[in-house]
C-alpha cells in the first residue's frame, strides 16, 4: 500500500512539473527522502527537461542514495530499489558513443560514472 501510494505521488509530480517545475522540484526532494521507487527515474527525467540544475542535483541524491542502499531486505530482494537501478543502467546502455547524444546527456552520465 505504501509503494503504490509513493508512485501516485511521483506520477503526480509529473503532472506538477509541468506547469511549476520549482515545486515539482521540492515535491521529488522531499518524495526521494522518504523512498524510492521504481517512478523516481521517470519524475526525475520530467524535471530534468524543465530544469536541468534541478534534475542534475536531485540525480545525485538519488544515486547516492541507490549506491548506498541495500538491494535485499529480510532475505527478499528490494524489487523497487532493483528496477530502478536497472531503469538507469538500461538508459545509459542505450546512450552509448556509437550514437548521437547530447552534451547534456553526457553531463548526466558522466555524473553516474563519477558516483
Amino acid at each position: 500500500f505504501v509503494q503504490a501510494e509513493i508512485n501516485l505521488e511521483q506520477r503526480l509530480l509529473r503532472l506538477v512539473a509541468d506547469k511549476n517545475p520549482e515545486k515539482a522540484a521540492a515535491i521529488l526532494k522531499d518524495t526521494i527522502r522518504k523512498r524510492l521507487s521504481n517512478e523516481t527515474y521517470e519524475s526525475l527525467k520530467k524535471l530534468y527537461l524543465l530544469d536541468e540544475d534541478a534534475g542534475l542535483e536531485l540525480a545525485d541524491d538519488v544515486l547516492r542514495r541507490l549506491n548506498s542502499a541495500a538491494s535485499i531486505a529480510n532475505n527478499q530482494p528490494v524489487y523497487d530499489l532493483i528496477q530502478l537501478s536497472t531503469s538507469i543502467i538500461t538508459d545509459h546502455v542505450r546512450a552509448s558513443p556509437m550514437k548521437s547524444i547530447s552534451p547534456s546527456a553526457i553531463r548526466v552520465c558522466d555524473r553516474c560514472r563519477s558516483n
